[in-house]
């Protein structure tokens, strides 16, 4: 259900060290996140100036992305002898994109806050054929401010039918000065490769030699990324996946994820009121176009099983 003016909701949590996260019901979605330094709090992610603006926004700013996150190739998918036909949303290509029009980033979720723990659950519920996407799914997205400086989210899906699901956060991050100037590290050996039309090719390429070798830190610099990324130790559980650097904001973030792949995406497509290239996304997923791609990590959710993925942004203040 898209969500009206009236509607939206805020709701904040703050840690004792500072931390403070603003969450929209409009999309589970980081309104604002911001981490107390040397020079007062600091917000490290793009946000709009008031809740208002996001109902018009197109770069799923700081969103929940699913029920399917990236890219579903020409908008459709089978599970066992029944094809799917998904919102094909992405005009240019005929995909589909983070789960159609109405995915979950213009979904109203409800919002249940618990101050002592810090916490807030988002839950919403999404119909059977809803998008094109077979179940009827109850989808949570907790966001939890745990004591080290750092952001939990965990990702819930209940269906009653088989279904596809993979679920991320789409926030952009800047943790101060250019985001050229930015260092990124990915602790992944290999890459999805896509085709011009943004869709995965099948493929998992090793990351030798080519610019996808991002397992050290490396300037962001002018190069172009939205890629997806296959992390080490997939399916080991909650593991340090990336790293982003800002010497001139003082500021790191690390990322855990239970997830498989992480996208990289460096806001090329950022246009007003934001710039291009102001922030970009560290997007811990599922791989793109997995239901259609054999190789891949399973999207596959059975009736009355549950989907739990945990992603954390832990922050650290440099030379301190």
């Amino acid at each position: 259900m898209e969500a009206s003016d009236d509607e939206l909701q805020t709701a904040i949590i703050e840690s004792p060290r500072g931390m403070r996260v603003a969450v929209l019901n409009r999309g589970a979605t980081i309104q604002s996140l911001e981490v107390a330094t040397s020079g007062g709090p600091t917000s490290v992610v793009l946000s709009y100036p008031d809740a208002a603006s996001y109902l018009a926004d197109e770069y799923y700013l700081g969103a929940t992305v699913g029920p399917f996150a990236n890219r579903i190739r020409d908008a459709r998918f089978q599970l066992d002898d029944e094809v799917f036909i998904v919102d094909a949303n992405e005009a240019s290509t005929g995909h589909c994109l983070h789960g159609g029009r109405q995915g979950l980033h213009r979904q109203v979720f409800d919002l249940d806050v618990d101050a002592e723990e810090r916490r807030i659950e988002c839950s919403t519920e999404l119909q059977d054929g809803e998008g094109g996407f077979p179940g009827r799914r109850l989808v949570r997205v907790a966001y939890q401010l745990l004591a080290d400086n750092a952001l939990a989210i965990d990702f819930r899906v209940e269906t009653d039918r088989d279904t596809v699901i993979s679920l991320a956060n789409h926030a952009y991050f800047n943790l101060g000065g250019a985001l050229a100037e930015h260092d990124v590290e990915i602790r992944a050996d290999a890459y999805t490769p896509v085709d011009p039309s943004g869709g995965p090719t099948g493929e998992v390429r090793d990351v030798d030699g080519s610019e996808f070798d991002l397992r050290r830190l490396t300037p962001v610099g002018d190069r172009r990324f939205d890629h997806n990324f296959v992390l080490d130790n997939s399916g080991s559980g909650l593991r340090h996946a990336a790293t982003l650097r800002s010497l001139a904001g003082g500021l790191q973030l690390d990322l855990h994820t239970t997830q498989p792949g992480l996208q990289l995406y460096t806001g090329d497509y950022l246009g007003p009121p934001f710039r291009k290239r102001q922030g970009l996304c560290l997007e811990a997923q599922g791989f793109p176009d997995a239901p259609n791609q054999a190789d891949f990590p399973s999207a596959r959710l059975a009736a009355g099983s549950e989907y739990w993925q945990r992603t954390i942004y832990e922050f650290s203040l440099l030379n301190n």
